[in-house]
């Protein structure tokens, strides 16, 4: 037995009379609100911005500390990583989420120049979102069942920049929900608007990258008189990431720009490394990586004007990336 320089104790041998184990099991799910609102009858403006940044990671590893040797001596070996509840109390799926609300402008009539202007900002920022499943280097492995690594990853990312005037019942009731509150009551909210100019502008931006790993290393190798039953290497990811923006403006001249940008980078990896040597089964070798991937940007502006003698513009700017 032997302590790394974090202070967990690592078996450098470890001997089952059946089966062993090692399992990496969980699911963050993180939820971010913001909402801004306020209300004068000839200047107002609000914002509701909200930021979320993230790293996760899930690993399920054998292998020694610092490069040291590792032997495993067992009818059977898994090693797993997966997206799942660990209590059964939540689905088995990841989530992150931002909701950026504003809703409300200011402004008076078309006669006192008025301005209201109200802005919503979702960014959702997730550089790290690792599982890995991983047979380290220097493992020696005497398996004379089955040898399996597997690593899942199921994630869903939105952000979602809502300045349109039905937010702040959205937000309202997200609140509550949050708030473990049962009130029917909802607020009055007037319409985003401006007796000159009214500009109703949103952003919603997600980038995510998202890996899942599953590694035969290149020092691994069986040992002992007999091969095992069979090796199995697979990956398998899901991931989701949507943007939406929303945005209403009213006045003698009415402006509403919109942009939502979607960023994924998602890998989905299974591999017996190179300098594994020869590697001899009873039975199956098999090695699969799977994904299913799905991106959208979406842009909803509505952009109106007291008469036929004003105007009104919309610009909408919905980019996805993956």
């Amino acid at each position: 037995m032997g302590n790394d320089e974090e202070g967990r104790t690592n078996a450098t041998t470890l001997t089952a009379g059946q089966a062993v184990d090692v399992a990496a099991q969980g699911v963050t799910q993180a939820q971010s609100f913001a909402s801004g609102r306020t209300d004068n009858p000839t200047f107002g403006g609000q914002a509701g911005i909200g930021i979320q940044m993230v790293e996760n990671r899930l690993r399920a590893e054998v292998g020694g500390a610092n490069q040291a040797d590792v032997s495993i001596a067992a009818t059977d070996l898994t090693v797993r990583a997966e997206s799942t509840s660990y209590s059964g109390d939540f689905d088995n799926q990841t989530r992150f989420g931002v909701f950026a609300s504003s809703g409300v402008g200011g402004g008076g009539s078309d006669d006192d120049g008025g301005v209201g202007i109200a802005g919503a900002i979702a960014l959702s920022i997730n550089e790290v979102n690792d599982t890995q499943a991983l047979i380290g280097d220097n493992s020696s492995l005497s398996i004379t069942g089955d040898a399996a690594l597997s690593a899942v990853n199921d994630t869903e990312v939105k952000a979602t920049a809502d300045g349109s005037s039905e937010a702040h019942q959205v937000a309202d009731e997200l609140f509550a929900l949050m708030m473990d509150d049962n009130s029917s009551e909802a607020a009055s909210d007037p319409d985003v608007s401006g007796g000159t100019l009214g500009i109703g502008a949103s952003v919603a931006v997600a980038t995510h990258k998202n890996t899942t790993r599953a590694e035969f290393a290149s020092s691994a190798q069986f040992v002992g008189g007999d091969n095992p039953d069979s090796l199995s290497v697979t990956a398998e990811q899901t991931s989701s990431t949507e943007t939406e923006s929303k945005a209403a403006g009213a006045g003698s001249i009415s402006i509403v720009p919109l942009a939502s940008v979607t960023l994924a980078r998602n890998s989905a990896l299974a591999t017996i490394a190179s300098g594994s040597g020869t590697i001899t089964t009873q039975g199956n070798i098999t090695v699969s990586s799977q994904q299913t991937i799905t991106s959208s940007a979406v842009g909803d502006g509505e952009a109106t004007t007291s008469d036929s003698g004003n105007f009104a513009i919309r610009v909408v700017d919905g980019r996805g990336f993956c």
